[in-house]
């Protein structure tokens, strides 16, 4: 019990990464995994929320009575429902068919409804609370990083540190019709993925791509 208990604090601390092998296909390991996850990996109420407010950092305790604050932490396009958000809640409940305000915008964002992702499949759920992960569908200016609050208290949740660009590469359309489609298509790329950057390099006139 001791040695699971150091241990548990150690992944907590960040000290210790657990690396765990098996077959999701073949159901070999799986058993092991979740019970790993379930005696190891620290809860959502012993986690720290972390916020930032000009050059200072500032942690609370997670609670689902205090004001909304959510981070987004993935962006897709959805063939079916367009441009899709992935965010936690850390604070708070955000609940379908409401208003949030985006922090790092400085806007209003409308949210529709609210999806449990479970696997390939989107499940329609009235709220998420505290601890939770969920998705919302067609958010007009919210990216991966930004924080989803209320009006009245806003903040901001520290971002993702994502690295810096290691490679770069021109790319080329195979005709001129292709260029809009390359641009929408480079765009949200760089949505989805915000490790890849997209700029136009004005000496050689060519879209160049890095990552």
């Amino acid at each position: 019990e001791e040695i699971g208990e150091g241990l548990r604090q150690a992944i907590a601390a960040g000290k210790v990464v657990p690396i765990l092998t098996g077959s999701a296909l073949k159901n070999i390991g799986i058993g092991m995994l979740m019970d790993a996850i379930h005696g190891y990996l620290p809860s959502a109420k012993e986690g720290k929320v972390v916020t930032v407010g000009g050059s200072k950092e500032q942690t609370s305790e997670p609670s689902a009575d205090s004001p909304l604050a959510a981070l987004v932490f993935k962006t897709s396009a959805d063939p079916y429902v367009g441009k899709l958000t992935y965010f936690r809640v850390y604070n708070g409940a955000i609940a379908s068919n409401s208003q949030v305000w985006n922090a790092n915008r400085k806007g209003a964002e409308r949210i529709g409804q609210l999806f449990m992702i479970r696997g390939k499949n989107q499940e329609p759920v009235a709220q998420v609370g505290v601890g939770d992960m969920g998705a919302v569908a067609k958010l007009t200016t919210t990216s991966t990083g930004d924080t989803l609050c209320t009006q009245a208290k806003p903040l901001k949740i520290a971002p993702i540190e994502f690295p810096e660009p290691v490679f770069s590469l021109a790319v080329h359309p195979k005709t001129k019709a292709d260029l809009d489609k390359l641009g929408a298509a480079l765009t949200r790329l760089a949505e989805e993925d915000p490790t890849i950057e997209v700029h136009r390099e004005t000496g050689t006139n060519e879209t160049i791509i890095s990552g």
